[in-house]
């Protein structure tokens, strides 16, 4: 039996914890409380008593763990439902998500306290989906595109897996319902559905996912006479599909109820143990928390479903509200369009001239089709094995890579790339091997008689869409011999990758051959790295506080900067044990002890309404728990999330934007105030920037030093302040040591200043003494610059 990944098991055990330890805590205040009756609505998605008994024993789950509360099922259908509902006679609801988007919308909801988790075919899924069948005999019928001018079965309007989702999908071809199709309207139970087309009265049916393997399984259905339409293929989705992939039931409740009763169940949702005893009885998996419902609502706006089936606009009133956008919009469509033609005409020729194997997949490079890394460490392995002592390994690097990729487009930057594999190509040999490990590395491994002149050929110029390009390229040389006994492949790897690190640091466009001084440094870099590991557990960090202030000298917030005062090595500065701490889970711990002493902080001076700046790595911020866990500490300490800002680095959006935006998404939501730090200096475009949900732009101190003198540094900082009076985002400029930066960031402005012609850093508690006892503003400070 497949269970879920291990990182969702670990982040439903803290979960699950968390919610335990809040259902004891709420059993111990509400000891003496009067005993209330609660009503749990669901609607009959098969007949009523078979809903009953299946969904009584959450309702029993609930009643036993709340402390003064008894829930009471009652199952309706939907038109009992709705009545129910206007009636205020339900507390709380567990119903399919398109119907909770129009409750919340009619009714007022609270926030999905949970999210439903079934357990099907062995996998336990979060999502569900729809499914468009017909009978395995109607030879009509093959795609989407047939089913314009049929009769199609589904359960009602109201029904996302049965009518929704699918109307969705056929509205993307062109096909709207129900103007292009007749619709039989079936009603539940579901099975009718199948029923009206297998008898013949509706040549397709739409039902959710799962009923018909369900039915195949009762032995009431055969396979083989029934066919799906438009199937969709997801990796970790074993049912059949033909939809996208949206989050299961919500479970929510009225907004009349008691804030704290609702944190309580949804406490007891999230405790209930997967697999457990309640969920097998339940036939699910348990609850997790709540998903992403903005794609419903994003579903019924487009299908024009209500809540969002009352605009009546002319096209002139459209054109004339909403022209600007519009023209946006289309341009955008128009652009896309062009893009994705290019780029379906390169897949098309692609997939005509070769099909990829497992293997090519598993270990070759999809762009150059050079062996990939996983091929280089079993290269690697056998050299060890057969003791190849006049084996090498060679990493070469481009250095200008990242620069080339922004300022012309990734289909340039990939053509780069497969130029320099075919010219890395040319000096392969019975001996020697080229491999492509990822992006813009690649290695060389085998019998290399002359490196340098290696390099030197690849330093040549580049002749590329009529440009000739002038490359700079950094190389790692690691030789067998060199290697510390016993040697495996991923040390053979560090130790050339160790090299190339060194040619880069040096400036670049050098070749670097790893020696045992480099071995040294790997050793001082472990001894650091326990010592941090040390500091981290006895708490020996502290933290330092720099004020921003507005054009008038005013505090309007502060920055937290970590400091580590070492017994014997004095103040170690965050640029050696912050990358040390980067390159290990330490990063995670070392920032959720940040987050958490400056939340402490936080709660002393919110009532002032200052801000408090909070620094996130990225890796922290990859972290699945984020959102949850910054959430359970905002309510641990009590601290309002509108006086926090969390400051994220560009390198964040060049990795994963569809995850950026999401947990960013959910992080205003909570009310967090979200900063790009150092803005300038890392590789995001404009069109990423807009598509972030931020408040704020942090100008890094390398544009500010120049200022005013340097035209060019002045030119930036008008343009990047420019951007942000645009986006209406808040900006902080950092580095201001004069008064004539002061003057000229503040004549085109209005910013927030931090730097030390305000204020030094200083110890949280020092910050904090001088900061009570002057509300009015900092003297003017100079002193040791920030690390």
């Amino acid at each position: 039996m497949r269970t879920a990944c291990p990182s969702v098991k670990k982040i439903m055990f803290f979960v699950g914890v968390f919610a335990c330890l809040h259902l004891g805590i709420s059993k111990l205040y509400a000891q003496e409380q009067p005993q209330k009756s609660l009503t749990l609505g669901l609607p009959a998605f098969w007949d009523k008593e078979t809903t009953r008994r299946q969904w009584q024993p959450l309702a029993d789950y609930l009643s036993q763990s709340l402390p003064n509360a008894e829930i009471h099922l009652q199952v309706l259908d939907l038109p009992e439902f709705e009545q129910a509902l206007a009636q205020e006679a339900l507390d709380f609801i567990f119903i399919n998500p398109s119907l909770y988007v129009l409750y919340t919308y009619r009714y007022g909801l609270s926030s999905p306290l949970a999210t439903l988790v079934n357990h099907q075919h062995g996998q336990d899924l979060p999502h569900f989906a729809g499914v468009i069948f017909t009978k395995a005999s109607n030879a009509y019928i093959h795609n989407l595109a047939d089913l314009r001018g049929q009769t199609l079965a589904a359960v009602a309007p109201e029904s996302l897996a049965a009518y929704q989702m699918q109307a969705y999908e056929l509205r993307q071809i062109g096909l709207y319902l129900p103007q292009d199709a007749t619709i039989l309207w079936t009603g539940l139970p579901l099975q009718q559905v199948v029923d009206a087309v297998m008898a013949g009265q509706a040549d397709a049916g739409f039902i959710r996912a799962g009923v018909l393997e369900s039915l195949q399984a009762q032995g009431q259905l055969a396979a083989q006479d029934v066919r799906i339409i438009g199937r969709i293929h997801y990796p970790d989705f074993p049912l059949a599909a033909s939809t996208r992939l949206y989050p299961n039931w919500p479970f929510a409740a009225r907004r009349h109820l008691d804030n704290e009763l609702s944190r309580q169940v949804a406490s007891a949702l999230l405790a209930l143990p997967w697999h457990g005893e309640v969920a097998q009885r339940l036939q699910i998996t348990g609850f997790s928390v709540p998903g992403d419902y903005r794609l419903i609502d994003q579903l019924l706006r487009e299908l024009e479903l209500a809540p969002f089936d009352q605009i009546n606009l002319s096209w002139r009133q459209i054109w004339a509200r909403w022209q600007y956008p519009l023209l946006v919009i289309f341009s955008l469509f128009a652009l896309f369009l062009v893009i994705s033609l290019i780029w379906l005409l390169r897949a098309n020729r692609t997939l005509r001239h070769s099909r990829a194997s497992i293997h090519k997949l598993a270990y070759y490079h999809p762009l150059t089709h050079l062996p990939n890394r996983a091929y280089l460490l079993e290269s690697l392995a056998t050299c060890l094995q057969e003791a190849k002592a006049q084996q090498a390994l060679l990493l070469v690097n481009l250095d200008q890579f990242k620069t080339i990729n922004n300022a012309r487009g990734s289909q340039f930057a990939d053509k780069v790339l497969e130029l320099l594999a075919q010219r890395l190509l040319h000096l392969k040999t019975d001996k020697v091997n080229i491999f492509h490990l990822n992006a813009d590395e690649f290695a060389v491994l085998g019998t290399l008689e002359a490196p340098e002149h290696l390099l030197e050929t690849l330093l040549a110029t580049f002749a590329l869409d009529g440009e000739i390009l002038h490359l700079s390229i950094s190389a790692g040389l690691a030789k067998y011999t060199c290697l510390e006994t016993p040697a495996h492949a991923e040390s053979w790897l560090k130790a050339a990758s160790t090299a190339l690190s060194q040619a880069k640091q040096a400036g670049g466009r050098q070749l670097v051959v790893f020696d045992p001084v480099m071995a040294t440094n790997f050793q001082q870099t472990f001894e650091l790295e326990n010592e941090l590991l040390h500091a981290l557990q006895t708490q020996a960090f502290e933290l330092y506080l720099q004020p921003q202030v507005d054009a008038q000298a005013q505090v309007r917030a502060a920055e937290v900067l970590l400091r580590w005062p070492h017994p014997t090595k004095g103040m170690i500065s965050p640029a050696l044990f912050i990358p040390i701490a980067e390159k290990s889970h330490l990063i995670v711990d070392l920032g959720w002890w940040v987050v958490e002493e400056s939340l402490k902080i936080a709660q002393q001076i919110q009532n002032r309404q200052i801000m408090l700046a909070i620094n996130i790595s990225a890796r922290h911020f990859r972290q699945q728990n984020f959102v949850s866990h910054l959430f359970y500490l905002l309510n641990q300490y009590q601290v309002e999330a509108q006086y926090i800002t969390l400051e994220i680095t560009e390198s964040l959006v060049i990795d994963d934007i569809q995850d950026l935006v999401t947990k960013m998404q959910a992080l205003k939501a909570l009310g967090f105030h979200l900063s790009i730090d150092d803005f300038g200096t890392g590789y995001s475009s404009l069109a990423y920037l807009k598509r972030l949900p931020i408040h704020e732009l942090k100008i890094d101190r390398s544009f500010i030093k120049d200022l005013p003198a340097d035209k060019d540094a002045a030119a930036l900082v008008e343009a990047i302040l420019a951007v942000a009076d645009k986006m209406q985002l808040r900006v902080v400029a950092e580095g201001v040591e004069t008064q004539e930066q002061a003057d000229f960031l503040n004549q085109r402005a209005q910013l927030l200043h931090q730097g030390y012609f305000f204020a030094r850093p200083q110890s949280a508690q020092v910050w904090l003494k001088t900061w009570q006892s002057s509300m009015q503003g900092l003297p003017r400070m100079t002193a040791l610059a920030k690390f």
